[in-house]
């Protein structure tokens, strides 16, 4: 069997040469262990100690090697240290939440894409059909779940009607539901972080004049309203909308972070780059420009984490206690190379290498 995968394409422009397309957590054992860690930490330099997984928290990753055409992309799960993989099927994860897991198992642009949805560790798998009437899903243009797990947000076009509208459903695939409804593009959508709202791209003709838009939605499709005007409604697939826990919006327009809060108030440019992700508690931006940077929630930059000359980073994705990032890595050309998965920790900043070939990888609590 044949798998393809689609995979964001990723922008690449002339100032900066980058493609782009979750806690560690008492008794005698406690004190032993607090001495244990102690002793440790006191000699980190001068020793190897293989890392032990810690926490219930997975990293799940997709493998995924350019320079070889032939090589079958696998969804992986493994536990917090990176240890001990486990393929939980051929395909190409697509985005996790509570203890979920959503990813494709075959090309997602066909009439009736194969999608799967489980736990983090592959139990309770259930494959989901996605396809709508007259419809075409495409995983480049974006996919959610909510923060509970509880409900998925997706993009179809209609070939018949040439346009494009969100769809949610339930995480088993019922319940299915129109968001949007109009013969517009509308493309990258996110959840609130309490699920009661969608942010997305619109890209749509108004009186023969085109607009570009991010608009905001209440997920059982009721309201709508526009957040703000945009330049570039990125339908090429290098779109990105994360929505933070203190309901600060971040987004990509034309090559540059925008920050604007989720009532419209406050909009302003940070930086140019790409991928943005936010810590856990919305404190900290995390983006790329090639290298990972991080930001204060106001967009002042803090510190370029990775800082390697000749590799390109991007994708970032945070641990559940934010003191770990997942980046996805590699040298060269973005289309003709193996991706590896690194993941630094902070406030050190050290790496380590999760897998190879590895990337665009998710912790799962």
């Amino acid at each position: 069997m044949e798998i393809v995968v689609k995979i964001p394409i990723l922008k690449f422009t002339t100032r900066y040469s980058l493609f782009f397309a979750f806690m560690k957590n008492t008794s005698i054992l406690f004190y032993c262990a607090l001495i244990a860690s102690l002793a440790f930490m006191s000699c980190k330099d001068q020793i190897n100690t293989p890392q032990v997984e810690t926490n219930d928290e997975r990293i799940v990753y997709t493998t995924l090697d350019f320079s070889n055409r032939d090589a079958i992309p696998n969804v992986v799960s493994a536990d917090s240290a990176g240890m001990n993989p486990k393929i939980l099927g051929p395909g190409y994860a697509f985005g996790v939440s509570s203890k979920r897991v959503l990813w494709t198992t075959g090309d997602s642009t066909s009439k009736s894409p194969s999608f799967v949805i489980s736990d983090k560790n592959g139990g309770n798998a259930r494959a989901l059909d996605l396809s709508t009437p007259n419809g075409r899903v495409q995983d480049m243009y974006g996919y959610a779940i909510s923060p509970d797990g509880s409900m998925i947000l997706f993009y179809s076009h209609d070939t018949t009607a040439d346009r494009d509208n969100l769809y949610l459903c339930n995480s088993d695939g019922s319940g299915r539901r129109l968001i949007t409804n109009s013969f517009d593009h509308q493309t990258h959508p996110c959840f609130s972080p309490d699920g009661k709202q969608i942010a997305y791209y619109r890209n749509f003709d108004d009186a023969h004049n085109l607009k570009k838009t991010i608009e905001i939605a209440s997920v059982d499709g009721s309201s709508h309203f526009m957040l703000t005007g945009i330049t570039d409604a990125m339908v090429d697939g290098a779109g990105s909308i994360v929505w933070s826990a203190k309901n600060m919006i971040c987004y990509v327009d034309n090559d540059s972070i925008f920050l604007i809060k989720s009532d419209g108030t406050g909009k302003h440019v940070v930086d140019l780059g790409y991928t943005p992700a936010w810590s856990p508690t919305g404190d900290t931006l995390a983006i790329s420009m090639g290298d990972i940077e991080l930001l204060t929630s106001s967009g002042t930059v803090i510190a370029n984490i990775t800082n390697t000359s000749g590799v390109a980073e991007a994708y970032p994705q945070w641990s559940s206690d934010g003191k770990h990032l997942l980046v996805t890595r590699w040298i060269g050309d973005f289309d003709n190379t193996m991706l590896s998965l690194e993941e630094v920790t902070l406030p050190d900043m050290t790496t380590k290498l999760i897998a190879s070939p590895g990337g665009f990888g998710y912790y799962v609590r």
